[in-house]
């Protein structure tokens, strides 16, 4: 018999009743002549979600018949991104922090759900314990990864995610559209002023040398995706590259098509969402036949591997906190948990197993350099703002870098996220500023902003030196087992994440370039610093790297498809794929992964 919807003292959980299911509803196919479910995946957050809802709608699509599984250790908690439901106090914990053994995970929750698992060198923010995971929170800032940045990553998965996948993944995030709630005199001035200056700043790669803009659709006009006069005085190449600076931003406050809703800021749980609510939907569905089915509050501790006859290994289930969830006979399953949890959870499950990868697997951990620089500059500085209208406007920018040592020798490549704004004297209030839109980092230096100074805000991403993949032994960032045990019994990870030196030199190269850009923008009028810091390792939420791609079984852990080598049922998803990191935010990328490695799954032709 079905739960009972139950009620708190505030509240009846109507959504999470009709989303989830419990482990015994899991199991209803034993004793009702179901079969276990094809597709098993482990972690129902930002990646778990999105490839489990592919793999439900194309094996449909396709006419397949398979039953997809998402475990989670996590809860429902909100519908959708956190800046889409109001003020709830709900953010991610400001201060990152160290594990403190003495207590259970389940009692170091921050913020209702931020907690760490792991040991560490160093203090982390950690994991978001809810379905649809850190994708309720994340910045929304989406450029592509540029062709220097993958020299190392499969041949065949880049052709693929160029050809089909990223643009796939650009439309399903938002980022195919012009940032339609931030326009005006600010926007186009500090465009205009950083389009002008941006081949004096040393380290930025210079427009002519960055591909076409996503937003340059067959047929669009530049001119208007910029809000400036169409047919004017702006020669055409000129345009295009402006359309470069445009920040690629995860959001969309008008609708798509008519009739639609606007899509807002996009998080991964509206998709598990629907796929399991017309699953439940469907004429004589049963515990027994639906197709697709939530399952959270419940851990997995392992997965539970054979060896087969051929000498490769078989997943054959998942062990949880609550009992064992059986695959199908011809069944997949997939890692799709956060970077570090991911490689915790592989190792723990071949421990002991002579698996060949086992070596590999938790080496090649990389994260993101990231430093702010927040300024005040005079209305007057900017060119063609000082007679402007002295009301609420933002602003937001994106700049492409590369650093370089003096004898031109590559350090790594960085980006920089602008965002500024100016205006009245209640400039800063949460529902006019940031409200929906992406970022809230610097949501209380923006308060500064009067109507007569601008306050401007510069993130720089920089990214982190991956391994020698023919000596990862001496790349010293890693995931590993520790000795000591979790409330499961099972042993953590214990995780190295410091940057090289290469890493360092990239930090500074990047932190030039934001002072630079700085000094552009206040055009030799005096600026007032309100923010210059580096952010810790462990704050970023980006960790990559731990299962990365390969084609070579004795240099990666997985092949150009996801799967683990030697194993034949085992996949992973999400930016533990990654071998490089690159200067972006990894969502792009990793639902773009996502997306190929399901239509893979099902049996669907990626081009």
């Amino acid at each position: 018999m079905a739960n009972a919807t139950e009620r708190t003292t505030f509240t009846r959980d109507v959504q999470g009743r009709y989303l989830c299911n419990s482990f015994e509803e899991a199991e209803g196919w034993r004793n009702a002549g179901g079969k276990p479910f094809d597709i098993i995946v482990v972690g129902g957050g930002t990646f778990g979600s999105a490839i489990a809802e592919h793999i439900w709608f194309r094996q449909r699509e396709a006419g397949r018949g398979l039953r997809t599984l998402v475990v989670d250790t996590g809860l429902f908690t909100v519908p959708e991104h956190v800046q889409n439901t109001g003020i709830l106090g709900f953010a991610d914990p400001g201060t990152p922090v160290l594990l403190d053994e003495n207590l259970p995970q389940a009692k170091q929750l921050r913020n209702e759900v931020w907690g760490v698992p792991w040991k560490s060198t160093i203090p982390f923010k950690g994991l978001a314990y809810t379905l649809g995971g850190r994708s309720l929170y994340w910045g929304g800032w989406s450029p592509r990864l540029l062709d220097e940045e993958v020299t190392t990553w499969p041949a065949t998965t880049m052709s693929d995610l160029r050809s089909r996948y990223f643009d796939e993944s650009t439309r399903q995030i938002g980022v195919d559209d012009t940032n339609d709630y931030i326009f005006g005199e600010l926007q186009n001035a500090l465009r205009q002023r950083l389009f002008e200056t941006i081949g004096t700043i040393a380290d930025v790669i210079p427009l002519d040398d960055l591909p076409r803009s996503p937003l340059m659709r067959p047929g669009a006009d530049p001119a208007q995706l910029l809000g400036l006069p169409s047919g004017g005085a702006i020669p055409q190449a000129d345009l295009l590259n402006m359309l470069k600076l445009e920040a690629p931003l995860g959001v969309q406050a008008r609708a798509p098509h008519a009739g639609f809703f606007p899509m807002n800021k996009f998080s991964a749980l509206p998709l598990l969402m629907k796929a399991a609510r017309t699953s439940a939907t469907a004429a004589s569905t049963t515990d027994a036949t639906r197709d697709f089915m939530v399952v959270p509050d419940t851990h997995v501790l392992s997965l539970r591997t054979m060896q087969t006859a051929a000498g490769t290994w078989r997943v054959a289930g998942v062990e949880t906190s609550r009992g064992f969830l059986e695959l199908a006979a011809t069944g997949v399953a997939i890692i799709a948990l956060g970077t570090i949890e991911s490689a915790r959870l592989a190792l723990l499950s071949f421990d002991g197993s002579g698996l060949p990868t086992l070596p590999l697997i938790g080496k090649n951990l990389m994260a993101h350099l990231r430093s702010n620089l927040v300024i005040r500059v005079t209305r007057a500085a900017i060119p063609g703002l000082a007679g402007a209208a002295n009301e609420l406007q933002t602003a937001a920018l994106f700049v492409k870098g590369r650093a370089t040592r003096p004898n031109g020798d590559l350090l790594g490549r960085f980006h920089l996220q602008i965002s500024a704004s100016g205006g009245g004297g209640n400039v800063g209030a949460e529902d006019e500023l940031w409200r929906k839109v992406p970022d809230v980092d610097f949501f209380d230096q923006l308060r500064t902003s009067t109507d007569t100074h601008v306050a401007i805000a510069i993130r720089g991403l920089g990214e982190m030196e991956a391994a020698d993949f023919s000596n990862v032994e001496n790349h010293a960032n890693r995931v590993a087992l520790d000795s000591g045990t979790d409330e499961h019994g099972k042993r953590r990870a214990v995780v190295t994440l410091a940057p090289t030196a290469r890493d360092q030199d990239t930090w500074n190269a990047m932190d030039a370039a934001m002072q630079k850009v700085a000094a552009v923008f206040a055009n030799g009028q005096p600026m007032q610093v309100v923010l210059n810091n580096r952010d810790g390792l462990g704050t970023t939420h980006h960790e990559a790297g731990t299962l990365w791609m390969g084609t070579d079984p004795g240099r990666s852990v997985t092949d150009e498809d996801g799967r683990f080598h030697h194993v034949d049922n085992l996949y992973a998803a999400g930016p533990c794929l990654f071998p490089s990191i690159g200067s972006p935010n990894p969502m792009l990328t990793g639902i773009a992964l996502a997306r190929r490695t399901g239509d893979k799954i099902v049996g669907i032709p990626s081009a």
